[in-house]
């Protein structure tokens, strides 16, 4: 663990000084006062419309046990999952189990097992996430002429996704215990729960409901309608992310192919996912700016897309988040 802390803040250290050294304010700010309305909203209408994607799969997930589900409650828990998610570093999956918690207040069903189905839910995101990575790194190492240094690092990034397709394939639904705890031990162990929610709650709420949440995981993640409308829909999700770069781009001015813009994206991604910062702050815009560099982009045209991109995200999952978490908790007192 401790290498893994090292290595992200030489990422760190590196990227920052790779935005420092490169950037120009000045013509960031040129660049931002040049934008084409209709199209910046474009960008931040394909976001609302991930967001729609996401919920309308997460409904699907639970449709076995809640058969009449509020489409715009779960559009709240959603926001405030999202906003757990954006404030806490890492993988972020902090938002999880507090979704688990309001839909199983909500619906009357244990929350453990909501917690479940959420994750199995996830699952497929991450999977489709994973693909898109893969390529993106494919491409890099394929088609883009990149230092020996940067090369390795491809390679290595190749093979770990590679070797997860691997023992995904080779893995026996049926003996998901030995990974399904060690998982949920990591979730629940977030400072951010141990310091909202009591001993008593994890343990009683979701600890000694660990039969029903493996369960409900199993379930969700082995059901066949499931397993196709969460792949299709996480790829939808995902393709709707890349349109708001796309549309950000031409609102600059620039065309830029969707190609280009799926491989930086998912670079990027892989920077959030072992971020020491909340929510990558920081880190994913310079990583992503640096993969369009690499992609022959300007590379302030490249930052400011970076950063607009996500602004949009900060504004649904912070301002929209919180406020869905503040009314949440309020209506299920």
């Amino acid at each position: 663990m401790k290498i893994w802390k090292v290595m992200s803040v030489l990422v760190v250290i590196a990227l920052l000084y790779y935005i420092i050294r490169n950037i120009n304010l000045m013509e960031i700010w040129v660049l931002v006062k040049q934008l084409n309305p209709l199209f910046l909203s474009l960008a931040i209408l394909s976001y609302l419309a991930a967001f729609l994607v996401f919920n309308i799969r997460t409904i699907y997930a639970f449709s076995d046990i809640i058969k009449k589900p509020n489409f715009f409650f779960f559009l709240r828990v959603l926001f405030a999952g999202f906003f757990i998610n954006i404030i806490t570093p890492g993988m972020q999956i902090g938002g999880e189990p507090l979704r688990a918690h309001y839909i199983g207040k909500k619906y009357g069903k244990p929350t453990s097992k909501a917690f479940g189905i959420v994750l199995g839910d996830r699952f497929f995101h991450a999977l489709v996430s994973i693909f898109f990575i893969f390529i993106s790194v494919l491409f890099i190492l394929t088609f883009i002429s990149v230092s020996n240094e940067l090369r390795v690092l491809f390679q290595a990034i190749f093979f770990f996704i590679l070797g997860f397709f691997v023992l995904l394939a080779l893995l026996n639904i049926k003996k998901t215990n030995s990974f399904i705890t060690p998982l949920f031990g990591k979730i629940v162990s977030l400072k951010f729960f141990k310091k909202n929610f009591t001993k008593k709650f994890l343990s009683g709420k979701i600890t000694k409901g660990m039969g029903s949440f493996k369960d409900s995981f199993k379930k969700t993640i082995s059901t066949r309608r499931i397993i196709v409308s969460g792949i299709s829909l996480s790829v939808v999700y995902w393709l709707l992310n890349y349109l708001v770069n796309y549309f950000l781009f031409l609102s600059l001015g620039s065309k830029v192919g969707l190609l280009t813009i799926i491989v930086a994206v998912s670079i990027g991604g892989i920077v959030s996912d072992f971020s020491p910062s909340p929510g990558g702050l920081g880190l994913v815009e310079g990583s992503i700016a640096f993969a369009y560099t690499l992609l022959g982009i300007d590379f302030q045209i490249a930052l400011t897309v970076a950063i607009l991109s996500r602004m949009i995200l900060y504004f649904y999952s912070l301002l929209i988040g919180g406020l869905s978490l503040l009314s949440l908790n309020h209506s299920l007192r």
